[in-house]
């Protein structure tokens, strides 16, 4: 039993020695924070439109799960599940111009990669190899927006607050650094196109002094977004 436990450590060490890549393949944990850009659909034309801010940063968190294979040693393909919460935390508002929200969405991707190896070293100089992963990625998209805007101008003044339900697709790029050990640095920029979407508005608005007119509407308008995310995480 002693032969056949010590003949398996060897062949597994051998096997880890001629498949450089196998800290890429397998499932994969990932957790870090997301950057999201958005404009709201203000239904607003006062003589002070001009003046009125509809376009906020959010910030926030992601969680990622997924699966990782190489072929050829040089291609990498991948499937990812991952969601983000991202919020506008009231960042850069004034008393009388304030847009807050929140979104959440789900992504479904499948990704394709080129793998470069690169030779790097630790902090007493030993060689410490990692791989370079510049990669794509496309899929769908689900998720929920919930936003409130106020705005005050002289006799002008405009409420607005916005529910939507979302589903588009995703197209994402970046680049991701991993480790002999399995750890990795992913960052990469996404593009949301929104393709399905039900918004409802509820408020209020008085225009150039006017008289106050609901803003109550429920429409299908599309609005795409971008999100930067940046995730640290391991290969199991």
């Amino acid at each position: 039993m002693k032969f056949f436990f010590v003949l398996f450590l060897f062949s597994t060490a051998a096997l880890a020695e001629t498949d450089p890549l196998s800290h890429k393949k397998g499932f994969v944990f990932g957790m870090g924070a997301a950057v999201s850009t958005y404009t709201f659909p203000a239904d607003y034309d006062g003589l002070a439109k001009k003046d009125l801010d509809d376009k906020t940063t959010q910030y926030g968190g992601t969680l990622q799960l997924g699966y990782d294979q190489i072929l050829f040693q040089r291609l990498l393909l991948g499937v990812r599940t991952e969601g983000f919460i991202v919020d506008s935390l009231g960042m850069g508002n004034k008393e009388n111009n304030k847009l807050i929200g929140k979104t959440r969405a789900t992504n479904l991707l499948l990704r394709v990669g080129g793998i470069i190896h690169v030779r790097t070293f630790d902090v007493v100089g030993d060689p410490a190899p990692m791989t370079l992963e510049i990669f794509t990625e496309a899929g769908t998209t689900s998720g929920h927006r919930s936003f409130s805007k106020k705005y005050f101008s002289g006799t002008d003044q405009y409420i607005d607050n916005l529910e939507e339900e979302f589903q588009g697709q995703v197209l994402s790029a970046g680049l991701c650094l991993t480790t002999l050990r399995g750890a990795y640095l992913e960052v990469k920029a996404q593009r949301t196109s929104v393709s399905h979407t039900r918004q409802k508005f509820t408020g209020l608005k008085i225009e150039n002094g006017g008289a106050a007119v609901s803003t109550d509407r429920i429409t299908n308008e599309e609005k795409n977004f971008t999100t930067f995310l940046m995730v640290v995480g391991h290969h199991f």
